[in-house]
């Protein structure tokens, strides 16, 4: 490839931005002053109350990195059970970025069959709309409905390459660069699926205004 190439340009401009992005990550680092306690997100609800309380594994603790986690399974007065996990990260430096469910669900024995949008209004809350990522996954036996969003300085973001974005606009503009990775999963009625996405607004519907008051950011 000749350096006179549109091409060869095209790729030097597209490493010199990448070096760019990487020493963005790897050295501005802005301190967050806010005091951040998951576990102060409520054990029960209206409607719901805590089944169990579950703990990672030292390895995928490790992979993770997230300054904070919370991770439940709460169970309805109907008896449907749903798993709550919410991460905290203070600091998303270089190397130690927020995985996506992209990449996780396969690794861990389940099959992705389905990848979407989905978007419901909240009531109680000044975040009046949240916009989420919508999965159905399968590992041969059972299939189960993810639904995920990340939250960073500049609101709910859905796009993992739009997380990626923002990071770097956050540490260019020297703003904190903190995120949240918030997920919600159940199983999936799959000779009803309204019914599904019923429970998980439902659920959804109260735990998200207790979520957003532990969380630092703004609306």
């Amino acid at each position: 490839m000749s350096w006179k190439s549109k091409e060869y340009w095209i790729v030097i401009i597209l490493l010199v931005l990448t070096g760019i992005y990487v020493n963005i990550l790897r050295y501005t680092r802005v301190t967050v002053h806010e005091q951040i306690e998951l576990a102060d997100i409520p054990m029960n609800f209206s409607d719901w109350k805590v089944e169990q309380n579950l703990v990672m594994d030292e390895r995928t603790l490790n992979v993770l990195k997230s300054d904070q986690e919370v991770w439940r399974r709460y169970i309805s007065d109907e008896g449907y059970t749903i798993g709550l996990f919410v991460a905290y990260f203070k600091d998303q430096k270089y190397g130690a970025q927020i995985h996506s469910p992209i990449h996780c669900i396969p690794g861990g024995g389940w099959k992705i069959i389905h990848r979407g949008k989905y978007r419901m209004e909240v009531h109680n809350s000044p975040v009046r709309e949240i916009k989420m990522n919508k999965m159905i996954n399968s590992n041969g036996r059972h299939k189960q409905l993810l639904l995920y969003w990340f939250w960073t300085r500049s609101g709910i973001i859905t796009s993992e390459y739009g997380l990626k974005i923002d990071l770097a606009k956050n540490a260019l503009f020297r703003k904190p660069t903190d995120a949240a990775f918030i997920r919600i999963d159940l199983s999936y009625f799959e000779h009803d699926p309204a019914k599904t996405l019923q429970i998980a607004s439902g659920f959804i519907q109260q735990v998200f205004p207790s979520v957003k008051d532990v969380l630092p950011f703004e609306d």
